[in-house]
C-alpha cells in the first residue's frame, strides 16, 4: 500500500525532470508565450484528469501529464526572465521567480492538503485547473516581450501568476 501511494510523486517527479530540459529548447523554439500557454493548459488539463482517474495507475498517467506542463512552464518562465532582464538586474529577477514558484509550491502544497480534508480530491484537482488555465489568461493578455528596466517588474509579475495557481492540485 505504501508503495502504490508513492506511485503517483514518482511519476510526477520522473516527468517533471524530463521536462525541464526538453521544455527549455523547446521554449526557445516555439517562442515563450506559446510555449507558456501550453504549458500552463497542460499542467491544468493534467490536473483536471488527475481528479478523474478511475485507479492508480490512471493518476500516474494524468499526474505525469501535468509535470509535464509544470516543466514546461518553470523553464519557460526561466528563459522569460533572461530575455527581459539585464546583466545587472538578471540574479533579482530569477530571485524573484524561484521565490515565487518555490513559496507556491511549499503553500499551494499546505493548502491543497487541507483543501483535500475538506473537499475531497476530485473538487481539489478542478480547482487546481481552474487557476492554471486563469494564469494562462492572465498572462496571454499581459505577455510583453522586451528589456525590463532596473526593477524586473514584469518578471515578478509572472512568478506570481504562474506560481501559486498550478502549485494548488499538487
Amino acid at each position: 500500500e505504501d508503495l502504490v501511494s508513492g506511485l503517483p510523486i514518482a511519476a510526477f517527479m520522473l516527468f517533471m525532470g524530463i521536462s525541464l530540459p526538453l521544455g527549455a529548447v523547446w521554449s526557445e523554439r516555439v517562442g515563450r508565450k506559446k510555449a507558456f500557454l501550453i504549458g500552463a493548459v497542460t499542467s491544468g488539463a493534467g490536473l483536471f484528469l488527475s481528479g478523474m482517474a478511475p485507479d492508480v495507475i490512471w493518476l500516474c498517467v494524468f499526474r505525469s501529464f501535468a509535470a509535464l506542463g509544470y516543466g514546461v512552464v518553470f523553464m519557460t518562465c526561466q528563459g522569460y526572465i533572461v530575455d527581459t532582464t539585464t546583466l545587472e538586474n538578471r540574479a533579482e529577477g530569477m530571485a524573484i521567480f524561484i521565490s515565487a514558484f518555490y513559496g507556491g509550491t511549499l503553500c499551494g502544497s499546505a493548502i491543497g492538503g487541507m483543501l483535500a480534508e475538506r473537499l475531497g480530491y476530485t473538487p481539489l484537482f478542478a480547482i487546481g485547473a481552474g487557476f492554471s488555465v486563469a494564469s494562462a489568461t492572465v498572462l496571454r493578455r499581459s505577455w510583453v516581450m522586451g528589456r525590463c528596466g532596473s526593477t524586473p517588474s514584469r518578471a515578478r509579475a509572472m512568478a506570481v501568476a504562474s506560481a501559486v495557481p498550478i502549485q494548488i492540485g499538487r
